[in-house]
């Protein structure tokens, strides 16, 4: 997860910083991989694998972390650690997010 941030970060915050308002379609005021990951989302509700009470607003919660996780990576207190250590903790980070989701 936090490799593009730690090895591209001009790269990273022109995707993952930058929104692309269209007049037209609404979803393209998100992010590319924001609306990627609300279509994921609601694709889990139709599916049945998460409560509609639980997806409200569930992409913030699910992009702060990841976003915020890849920012401490590359500029925080994480940058300090080994790749493998900074895995385990983004891994630990997104099963965290995903078990809050799900129960």
């Amino acid at each position: 997860m936090p490799t593009f941030a730690l090895d591209e970060p001009g790269w990273f915050d022109a995707v993952f910083v930058r929104a692309h308002a269209s007049p037209t379609d609404e979803r393209q005021v998100l992010p590319a991989a924001l609306a990627a990951l609300v279509d994921a989302l609601d694709s889990l509700v139709a599916a049945g694998a998460l409560d509609g009470e639980r997806r409200l607003g569930a992409e913030w919660a699910c992009w702060s972390t990841v976003h915020g996780f890849a920012l401490l990576a590359r500029n925080g207190p994480l940058r300090r650690l080994q790749r493998d250590e900074v895995w385990e903790h983004a891994r630990r980070a997104v099963e965290t997010i995903v078990d809050g989701l799900l129960r």
